[in-house]
């Protein structure tokens, strides 16, 4: 009787299930490399950057609507051609950011060399066993088109930043200073995964062809990030690979 009674819940259970799209992801984010270019002003300007980043997380977008959920998109209320998952709630992130990067040259076009060393470390040395957040996250089907658009989730984590400028030739009076912090506060309480890299409109929207009643999308895929820095032109290319493949449960 027992055995019959746990049966009929877990029955139950199953079949009032919340509908959701589910993946676990992960991104992995790495670049390094120096770059050094003469300037018009006379002297020159060296970068040396070192990015590695790792995120994982389960996305789970449980609230559906009817119609379109990405801005942007024409005939945003047709509720027949489109069908919108977003997050019921936030959900939980690890996150680790190792960043380095120095940049050696004139400070303002002047006389004055400084080296300057930038870091990013998540999470931070004050909360070791931080949690991050992802937010955001929308899938928009057009059964019309017969595809997706995934506006992919925003990964937050509280980090540590740290700039430090150093002064290495020019006048005595500059040689003279001490290192000192460019930027006061140096926790950034909502470090995003992407920051301080040029944005790429290929990782804020995701497409692909959907079929009508499929239960899987595969989004996994590699993206061309740059790091920022004060030479123009210059290419200082960071990988990110991403691995997530959403499932249609419930």
């Amino acid at each position: 009787m027992i055995v019959l009674l746990l049966s009929v819940l877990l029955q139950s259970h199953a079949a009032t299930a919340k509908p959701a799209w589910v993946g676990d992801l992960t991104l992995t984010m790495k670049g390094s490399g120096t770059i050094e270019e003469r300037l018009a002003m006379g002297g020159s300007m060296k970068v040396t950057w070192n990015v590695a980043r790792i995120a994982t997380g389960r996305v789970v977008l449980d609230r559906s609507f009817k119609g379109g959920g990405i801005a942007g998109t024409p005939n945003t209320r047709d509720t027949l051609r489109y069908e919108t998952w977003i997050a019921d709630s936030r959900q939980p992130l690890t996150m680790q950011v190792r960043d380095t990067g120095t940049y050696f040259g004139p400070v303002g076009g002047g006389r004055n060399i400084a080296l300057d060393d930038v870091r990013y470390t998540c999470p931070a040395k004050d909360t070791p066993g931080a949690v991050g957040q992802i937010r955001s996250s929308i899938l928009q089907l057009d059964f019309e088109k017969g595809t997706y658009a995934f506006e992919s989730p925003r990964l937050f984590m509280r980090c540590e930043t740290s700039y430090l400028r150093m002064p290495k030739q020019g006048p005595p009076a500059w040689l003279a200073r001490t290192p000192f912090e460019l930027v006061p506060g140096p926790i950034d309480v909502e470090f995003e995964m992407i920051a301080k890299l040029n944005p790429l409109q290929e990782w804020r929207t995701m497409t692909g062809s959907f079929v009508k009643g499929a239960t899987e999308i595969v989004l996994s895929r590699t993206f061309d990030f740059q790091w920022m820095h004060p030479i123009a032109g210059r290419a200082a290319p960071v990988r990110a690979d991403l691995q997530l493949v959403l499932r249609k449960a419930g």
